[in-house]
């Protein structure tokens, strides 16, 4: 008995061992331990949370933020550098999947039920609304009359004694006993009697005078208010009346009367006020909200408690362009026929008016509980439809809000599953995880790339955004094929900077400005991103063309000037985060790779044959493409790539791997749309081989582009020529297109001594003299480059003729054959400019002409060396001639606009230097 007692002690003793082993050494069971039965100290809290966070940190990346200061981003728990509060942890895990926006987050099923979110599919569809407004029965303005008296003297009798008596037109209202009446009276009945004594005198003089006697009475009278016929009554009469009549000058009711009888009255003192009640107007009160769907001549019903059951109607015919500060509302005036009088100045009204939306295509509309609102501007938040536990936010345009509805202007599309219940508790966890929210748009921006990221949320200090600037250092290295993309942003910003600007001094209208927003939105809507291939970049460029398309719309629709120029400056804010987040123009190529010199031969042999294919596309050639595509193949087989460096070896192979890849449609292709659909990525893989290898021969090469290509999505070509061919539409668009880039010269690897081995310059060797004798007619293009980017059109044409009378003074005999022959062709076309500046009737066709002499003027400069000695540049604007573009040269850096002048002086950019630097 002993012994077994003994051995059940054992067990107990063993088990009693274990269990608080495990208790003790639980990680899962100890901190319930703890709270439950002990109350830890702050410090020792602290510290286990301290550690636990630790424990997690192996597993998912947690960083410390404050609840109130989301921006705040520390690596270490501690206190708030703003308010002082205890930072508390916060996970960056986003449980796996893609990211899809910068303002997604991830909510596990037990998360999705405490938030209660719900979603609804955005849909198009008609809605409609009754607006429901007060107000009451007014005077119509346009019909009230005051009679006055149009003499002085004492009021005897009063025909109307009382408000609210009907009166006809020309009714007796008063009687007045006038003085100054009776003597014009009697001045005219004595005019008339010398007139009929003097009928019979032989002078007319005379006569002539006494009439005109006559009608100088008549006239008083008139002026006293005495119509023609009491005029004639008193001739009639023959004795002056010192009393005078007066009537009513038109039909209604009396609503006031001024004066009683007996009392004296002065020239133009008010007697009565006569409204005529066969029309009125009806006041209504409506809210901001209410407004959008009010318009001008609709029809609206309303009612009064005088006439229940009768319903009355009325035209909008008028809307107050301001708030009234009191009511916060806004006055609505009703037109109303009130032939029967049943409608009396100052009855309430009642208003319901039924909009409709249709006409077209029906909106998009997301319930009322969807957005969470900020102005015109909104953001809600939507679900993956492949991923229902990942929610992302989207800045969206609102329209007016039709009852449980809103009407979605821009941001969403047909389909997209919007989140209808708990956005806001959505929104403040993508808060505290420091990513743009409803409350903290402004979250994400990157530190530009090169540079010590400076604390998440803490502005950069002056002299790093400087130095960023200085060093042309962005966020992000993206591709060439979209960062060529952005410079065409950067000139539509600098239009829109300057256009409102000239708004705002009273030199345009907001109708411009709209236009001018338009351009950008339609132009960042235009950009394909697709060649990003970086997340994160990709993901920031989604978040800031979504803000900048948003800006853009609104600023296209701003009702006035001062709506515009608010809008721009939060548009400016996220068009400088864009321009220190993505390059707005290309990234300078590499340097060009050595080759040999029959290496290079190939090379050129290889571009000939290419500039052949593209001519015959551009002529809608189909067999004469077949034979150039069949010569580049023959070319790329058989180039000499043997002696090539391993840099430069391991570029060709990709190059021509690409290069043979496309040429095999081009070959086979049966028609000319399967030729062209080839040719663009035989053009891409020769032109980042030209990139790399520089152009053959020293010769400029033009990448080109056209953005209606292939659907919109854009195409590029070579060309060594300025002039646009265009090969993917041939002879139907042949000019559709711009110069994109210059592909800088190859190098030549075996440098004279003393030389660097500097590209070859296109100049021609042309004689000094022959230059200063061209001197006089660049500064001649010069100054009319000024002048036309002044509006001046007289001081414009100055310079053409001056220009004509300079062109005679070259001598050409001291050129060589190739320089002969381009100053041949050069002098016709600065004639023919020159001449048609000259004989413009207005400054559009003196621009047109202008373009024919700047196109000259560059192959002057550029080939035959004419003022190099000064600072000269290619400027371009993309905007000219109905965004066809047009080219001129300047001197400096500053754009002066010649094509659009003071309205846009500063649209354009410099492509390359031309003269001295």
């Amino acid at each position: 008995m002993k012994r077994s007692t003994r051995i059940f002690g054992i067990i107990l003793l063993v088990l009693a061992v274990f269990i608080v082993g495990y208790l003790a050494g639980s990680p899962s069971r100890a901190p319930e331990h703890t709270a439950a039965g002990h109350n830890a100290t702050k410090d020792q809290a602290s510290g286990n949370e301290t550690a636990s966070a630790s424990d997690s940190g192996k597993k998912s990346n947690v960083v410390w933020t404050c609840s109130m200061h989301p921006q705040i981003r520390l690596p270490e728990p501690g206190q708030c550098p703003i308010c002082f509060m205890d930072l508390i942890p916060v996970t960056d895990d986003e449980g796996g999947g893609d990211e899809v926006s910068l303002r997604q987050i991830r909510l596990s099923p037990r998360a999705q039920a405490l938030a209660e979110v719900e979603v609804t599919p955005v849909a198009r569809r008609n809605v409609g609304l009754t607006t429901r407004l007060t107000g009451k029965v007014a005077y119509d303005e346009t019909r009230l009359n005051e009679i006055t008296s149009w003499v002085g003297g004492r009021l005897d009798t009063l025909y109307v004694d009382y408000t609210g008596q009907e009166v006809k037109r020309g009714e007796r209202l008063a009687s007045i006993y006038s003085p100054e009446l009776f003597s014009a009276q009697a001045e005219l009945i004595q005019a008339n009697d010398a007139l009929t004594r003097l009928a019979g005198s032989p002078s007319s003089l005379t006569k002539n005078t006494a009439q005109l006697t006559l009608d100088a009475a008549r006239k008083k009278l008139a002026l006293l208010g005495l119509s023609d016929a009491q005029i004639a009554a008193v001739l009639k009469r023959g004795k002056p009346s010192d009393h005078v009549v007066v009537t009513s000058t038109s039909s209604g009711v009396v609503i006031e009367r001024h004066v009683t009888e007996g009392a004296y009255v002065k020239t133009g003192s008010p007697l009565f006020t006569v409204a005529d009640l066969s029309h009125v107007w009806v006041v209504l009160e409506a809210y901001e909200s209410d407004l959008p769907w009010i318009q001008m001549d609709r029809t609206v019903r309303f009612t009064t408690e005088a006439h229940p059951g009768e319903t009355f109607e009325g035209n909008v015919v008028y809307i107050d362009p301001y708030v009234d500060k009191s009511t916060r509302t806004i006055r609505v005036r009703l037109d109303v026929d009130n032939e029967d009088g049943q409608l009396k100045p100052g009855m309430f009204v009642t208003a319901a008016q039924r909009s409709e939306t249709g006409g077209g295509e029906a909106p998009l509309v997301i319930p009322a509980s969807a957005p969470l609102l900020t102005g015109k501007r909104a953001v809600v938040y939507l679900q993956d439809p492949d991923d229902p536990a990942l929610y992302y936010g989207r800045e969206i345009v609102l329209g007016p809000r039709a009852g449980n509805v809103y009407i979605v202007r821009e941001g969403l599309s047909e389909g997209d599953l919007v989140v209808t219940s708990g956005a806001f508790k959505i929104d403040s966890a993508v808060q505290i995880k420091a990513r743009p929210s409803m409350m903290n748009p402004d979250t994400g921006a990157p530190a530009p790339a090169g540079h010590e990221h400076h604390t998440e949320g803490a502005p950069a200090s002056p002299a790093a955004e400087m130095a960023d600037m200085e060093m042309n250092t962005y966020a992000y290295d993206i591709p060439y094929d979209f960062a060529k993309q952005l410079p065409k942003l950067a000139q539509h910003f600098a239009v829109i900077e300057d256009g409102v600007y000239a708004a705002q001094q009273g030199a345009t209208g907001v109708t411009t400005v709209r236009g001018l927003y338009k351009q950008f939105y339609d132009a960042i809507c235009g950009i394909d991103p697709t060649a990003i291939t970086d997340k994160e970049a990709a993901l920031q460029w989604k978040e800031l063309s979504m803000l900048l398309r948003n800006d853009s719309y609104l600023g296209s629709e701003a009702e006035d000037i001062d709506e515009a120029a608010r809008i721009f400056k939060e548009f400016q804010g996220h068009f400088d985060t864009l321009s220190r987040t993505f390059p707005l123009q290309p990234k300078a190529q590499a340097a060009t790779l050595p080759t040999t010199p029959e290496f290079g031969e190939s090379l050129s042999r290889i571009l000939q044959s290419y500039l052949a294919l593209h001519a015959a596309l551009a002529n809608d050639d189909l067999d004469a493409a077949h034979a150039a595509a069949q010569e580049i193949q023959n070319q790329v087989n058989k180039a000499p790539a043997d002696n090539l460096s391993d840099d430069a070896a391991d570029v060709w192979q990709q190059s021509s791997e690409e290069m043979l890849d496309a040429l095999g449609p081009v070959v086979s292709g049966k028609d000319l749309d399967s030729v062209r659909n080839a040719f663009q990525p035989l053009s891409t893989a020769l032109s980042g081989l030209l990139t790399r290898f520089g152009g053959p021969n020293g010769a400029p090469i033009y990448e080109m582009f056209c953005s209606m290509a292939f659907g919109g999505k854009g195409g590029t070509w070579l060309q060594t020529q300025k002039d646009v061919l265009n090969p993917y539409y041939g002879q139907a668009m042949l000019g559709c297109g711009e110069v994109q880039r210059e592909i800088e010269p190859a190098e030549t690897t075996q440098a004279a001594p003393g030389t660097s081995g500097a590209k070859p310059s296109s100049i021609l060797d042309t004689p000094d003299s022959f230059r200063q004798a061209l001197a006089p007619i660049v500064s001649a293009y010069l100054s009319m480059q000024q002048e036309l980017a002044k509006d001046d059109l007289a001081a414009a044409k100055n310079q053409a003729k001056a220009i004509s009378l300079a062109l005679p003074m070259v001598d050409d005999s001291v050129l060589s054959e190739a320089p002969a022959a381009i100053w041949s062709d050069t002098r016709a076309a600065l004639e023919k400019g020159a001449a048609a500046v000259e004989s413009s009737p207005d400054l559009t066709a003196a621009r047109v002409g202008f373009r024919t002499l700047s196109q000259a003027m560059l192959t002057v400069v550029d080939r035959l060396g004419a003022g190099k000695q000064r600072g000269l540049y290619e400027a371009f604007c993309p905007m000219a001639f109905d965004d066809t573009g047009g080219t001129w040269v300047q001197e400096g850096e500053t754009i002066e606009n010649p094509y659009f002048g003071e309205s846009m002086l500063q649209c354009g950019e410099i492509k390359r230097p031309l003269g001295a630097q």
